[in-house]
């Protein structure tokens, strides 16, 4: 009964840890720096920004590689920054997991003067697909992130426009608002269903970099920018390379087409009464591993099978492999759904047909009573008798069904929580 006892805490202790990932410092942002940028390449910039992402890319990358930068605070980080994001720039353009973010209000070259909207706010994600070449807006477990701010200068706000410094993009504040991963979100819908069963010169643009702390991005997360000129927060996401869940899987599940139907993009399983009886007292929960997956973005397997990734022009056969076979493979281990949960082991491995269903192939082990003579002295139930019977593994069986989130599984069967019951 004591090994029973610690296996048990150790299963639930081994898949919470990675869980308490998300906690750590206050602190988001390593470097912030700003510096003045010349008459020439200011209005350089500007003619790049009102052309396009590819023409703004290259100029971002001229003026990091330039001495075009001055007048820096604080002054002694310009040199190491300049090349830090001047590298940063190189490895986005060779397809690196690499981020620069610029933010800009609308702006217009006038003679050698220019001129800003503060009522706009733009942006432009540097970031490159790299099956494609292309920029995207998508950011997958990026951890590298940079901003640049482009705005009037210093001098500009102190002797010109004092009325306005409220407005100056530098003081944008940053925070990461974490959101909630794939595997808590099993883990958490999990219990539920578990407990439910049981200047002077020529004007000049102003740059504000800020380098994110590559630690504090843990995905999935939302990085927000607020400043009290923008009209509402900016919101730049992290989505999740997931490469865990938990689930409840059922075993020797007898499903007949009549079962089976797909409704707006979705596979739905509706099990008849005595299938939904059967799969509650045989259901397990199990933690599974796999390659990192693009979670928000994981298709159904009719849809990858026939059709190419959105990004492709046409379909490429080491991606159509990858993404119909190893990329849909799993490993699981578990325990039965119970007051005793390991009177069943389970393990072996998953082909994941959606993001919410899988094919399971395994074996399960049973915990059963050995033959035997046991003193159990006025305990004249059989029941309380039971509890103090040897008892071992016997040698594993096949095991072949099905495992769905436990957010499906609980739909599917129309289960609720106690605390969904009592309205709370």
């Amino acid at each position: 009964m004591k090994i029973k006892a610690y296996l048990t805490v150790l299963f639930f202790s081994c898949l919470y840890l990675p869980l308490r990932a998300q906690q750590g410092q206050s602190e988001f942002e390593s470097t912030r720096l700003y510096a003045d940028l010349s008459n020439s390449y200011s209005q350089n910039l500007i003619n790049a920004l009102n052309k396009d992402d590819e023409s703004t890319f290259a100029q971002l990358q001229e003026i990091f590689s330039s001495n075009e930068l001055t007048n820096a605070a604080p002054s002694a980080e310009l040199g190491t920054l300049k090349t830090e994001v001047s590298n940063a720039l190189k490895v986005i353009e060779n397809g690196g997991d690499v981020s620069v973010v610029l933010v800009y209000r609308t702006l217009t070259n006038i003679g050698s003067n220019f001129d800003i909207d503060y009522s706009s706010i733009n942006t432009k994600i540097f970031h490159k697909t790299k099956s494609t070449g292309k920029f995207t807006n998508y950011l997958l477990a990026t951890k590298n992130v940079y901003f640049v701010f482009v705005d009037q200068s210093d001098d500009y706000y102190s002797s010109s426009d004092v009325n306005n410094v409220d407005k100056k993009l530098f003081g944008t504040a940053i925070k990461i608002i974490y959101k909630t991963s794939h595997m808590k979100q099993s883990f958490k819908a999990l219990v539920k269903v578990w407990g439910a069963m049981g200047g002077a010169a020529g004007p000049k643009l102003g740059i504000t970099v800020v380098k994110i702390k590559p630690s504090r991005i843990k995905d999935p997360c939302d990085i927000i920018l607020s400043n009290k000129s923008f009209k509402e927060d900016l919101t730049f996401s992290i989505h999740e390379a997931n490469i865990a869940s938990f689930q409840i899987g059922v075993s020797n599940s007898k499903l007949s087409a009549k079962n089976l139907s797909i409704s707006n993009g979705n596979l739905v399983i509706k099990p008849n009464e005595a299938q939904s009886e059967e799969w509650k007292s045989n259901a397990y929960a199990l933690f599974e591993i796999h390659l990192p997956r693009d979670i928000d973005n994981f298709r159904p397997l009719w849809k990858t099978f026939f059709t190419k990734r959105p990004d492709d022009e046409k379909i490429a056969v080491d991606k159509w492999l990858y993404d119909n076979t190893i990329s849909r493979i799993g490993l699981y281990g578990g325990v039965k759904i119970d007051k005793d949960p390991l009177a069943n082991l389970y393990a072996g491995f998953n082909y994941a047909v959606t993001k919410e269903l899988a094919v399971n192939f395994g074996w399960v082990w049973a915990n059963e009573v050995t033959p035997q003579v046991t003193a159990i002295g006025d305990i004249t139930s059989v029941k309380d008798a039971l509890k103090y019977a040897d008892r071992k593994y016997s040698k594993g069986k096949i095991s072949i069904g099905l495992s769905f989130t436990p957010s499906a599984f609980a739909t599917t069967l129309g289960i609720k929580s106690k605390s969904e019951d009592a309205g709370n």
